[in-house]
């Protein structure tokens, strides 16, 4: 989910689709391993979610890691929602009921 969190869960998607219907992620990037991976099919990837939040005030993690995110989550037929406020590396109240509602 958060930080280290969201980094795993980049990895998980990537290595092992089926044992996922989605991931949140939040304010995370894509590690060297994960990139280093071989992508299984598209057809793995389908019908997959992924939540993408991110602050652009993010001095920990850069809020340019979510653009390559979005580039790979799409490249395997992946569409992900992503958000990004004006908040440091951090969890707000707001981006919890977002995600309350994006997984309804």
């Amino acid at each position: 989910w958060f930080s280290q969190g969201s980094n795993m869960s980049h990895y998980t998607m990537a290595k092992t689709p089926e044992k996922l219907a989605g991931i949140i992620a939040l304010s995370g990037r894509y590690l060297k391993e994960t990139e280093e991976l071989v992508l299984l099919s598209k057809e793995s990837y389908a019908n997959k979610k992924v939540f993408i939040w991110h602050g652009n005030l993010d001095e920990v993690i850069r809020v340019d890691a979510i653009e390559a995110l979005q580039k790979h989550y799409e490249s395997i037929g992946i569409s992900s929602v992503v958000k990004t406020y004006d908040m440091p590396h951090t969890i707000i109240e707001e981006e919890m009921r977002e995600i309350v509602e994006w997984m309804k």
